[in-house]
């Protein structure tokens, strides 16, 4: 994924000050928990990673990309952009790379589908300070489309997690169902919070059939729940 933004700073930093333009995600925004951002914090200028609301920075003076260990932000109208995977984040100022992050054990956020985020926060500071934006995007690098894959589950479940992240869900092919059975998915990565489908309590069929999703957005994940009695699911996504 890649975020592309065009942005000019009305200085070079004030005391008092906190701006940050990047990606960032929060389940109740504009708190933020997750994402990679730009920060001009006063006059120090650095790089961050959010995971679960800790921050990770890299300050001026420690980048490893070919524009050099140090950066200042000018008043100039920059492009700046922000590609990302689950192991790495890359930041890029016109054209040039600034840095790369590296993931340990874990990836260096909690999910990989973000937001397009721009603050801009006075602490004290009275004067009327500029985070000014011509445009900003995210956008998917390669086709659009991915091969789906599927999943089959006989008989109930608690919960098993299918996906983490935002994706698509195509299909749902469902078999062998007992009375009372209840087959649901949730766009979560637990057996909880928002429900994309129920079938609601179901009466014993043995003749298989299916629903067609088209593609319908999931945002946070895709658990699948089957429960009071057996059931057979074959859910498709991507």
């Amino acid at each position: 994924m890649r975020f592309r933004t065009v942005i000019q700073l009305g200085d070079t930093g004030i005391a008092q000050n906190n701006r940050i333009w990047g990606i960032a995600y929060g389940a109740t925004m504009p708190t933020i928990t997750d994402g990679a951002y730009f920060e001009l914090n006063g006059t120090a200028f650095r790089l961050a990673t959010l995971r679960g609301g800790v921050a990770t920075y890299v300050n001026n003076g420690s980048f490893n990309g070919t524009l050099g260990g140090t950066y200042n932000p000018s008043t100039v109208v920059n492009t700046y952009e922000i590609y990302w995977t689950n192991s790495r984040v890359y930041f890029v100022i016109g054209g040039e790379l600034l840095h790369t992050m590296s993931a340990t054990a874990q990836t260096w956020a909690a999910t990989m589908s973000h937001h397009v985020y721009l603050s801009n926060i006075n602490s004290g500071n009275t004067t009327s300070v500029t985070l000014t934006c011509r445009v900003a995007s995210i956008a998917r690098l390669g086709p659009l489309l991915t091969q789906p894959t599927s999943y089959y589950q006989a008989g109930t479940t608690a919960g098993v997690v299918l996906k983490y992240g935002a994706g698509n869900l195509h299909g749902l092919n469902i078999s062998g169902v007992n009375n009372n059975s209840v087959i649901t998915l949730y766009d979560n990565t637990a057996a909880a919070g928002t429900i994309i489908f129920s079938t609601g309590s179901m009466s014993t069929n043995a003749t298989p059939f299916s629903i067609h999703f088209w593609g319908i957005p999931f945002f946070i994940g895709l658990t699948l729940v089957i429960a009071t009695a057996n059931s057979n699911a074959m859910v498709a996504y991507e």
